[in-house]
């Protein structure tokens, strides 16, 4: 998510421009709606300042709702669960996002756990389930950097 940030934040300052939320989300291959961006500024730029530092850019990337659906990204999923059970151990993939590759900072590992919401056993049930964005960047990321440890 910072890389993301900094390749807008072009000269910088330590913002980038609210205004581009929905062009940052596009070339990501997302289509926002135009409700949820004008909702997003309302929400995370109520002075109308055109500025989104890092935290608020975290913050209003996750509350936009994806199109992806769940049938798109449980693949990616199924590489990591060998027995074919729909489930992975949550703190397994917070250990991988953690510790190998473009690790997540700890902002990142909540807003990711946060997403996961295991069972009392710990574990992610992946099926049936719809992504927001931000989990979706953290799950490529999962896929890209993890897949030496299974």
């Amino acid at each position: 998510m910072k890389e993301i940030f900094d390749t807008y934040d072009g000269d910088n300052q330590g913002f980038i421009k609210a205004s581009n939320l929905g062009l940052i989300l596009r070339t990501l291959g997302f289509n926002p709606r135009d409700s949820d961006l004008q909702r997003v500024g309302k929400e995370y730029d109520p002075e109308r300042t055109d500025r989104l530092k890092f935290p608020e850019f975290v913050a209003s990337i996750l509350s936009i709702p994806t199109t992806i659906t769940d049938k798109e990204i449980i693949p990616a999923f199924q590489v990591f669960d060998l027995e074919k059970r729909g489930v992975l151990e949550a703190d397994e993939i917070l250990k991988c996002l953690t510790n190998v590759g473009e690790m997540l900072d700890e902002a990142e590992a909540k807003a990711f756990k946060d997403n996961l919401k295991p069972d009392d056993l710990g574990l992610f049930n992946y099926t049936g389930r719809k992504f927001n964005f931000n989990f979706l960047i953290i799950i490529i990321l999962f896929c890209r950097f993890c897949s030496e440890i299974y």
